[in-house]
């Protein structure tokens, strides 16, 4: 498919981990205020400006769909 995949690490010096939320064109997201439960957001990528895609297929790692 061409996309990347997503591993969750403990290192907090990795800067290739972090990630920006963003709202929607309809509901902006500020700095410092709570994501709420079922609030649509995207999630970018800081370092290559991507965002973070779900879908329902199977990881090729695990072979689960979280």
């Amino acid at each position: 498919s061409g996309q990347q995949s997503v591993t969750g690490v403990t290192a907090v010096e990795d800067s290739n981990s972090y990630w920006s939320v963003r709202g929607t064109r309809d509901a902006l997201c500020h700095r410092g205020t709570p994501v709420k439960c079922g609030q649509t957001i995207r999630l970018t990528h800081v370092n290559t400006g991507r965002n973070l895609h779900s879908h329902y297929f199977a990881s090729p790692l695990s072979s689960n769909q979280v």
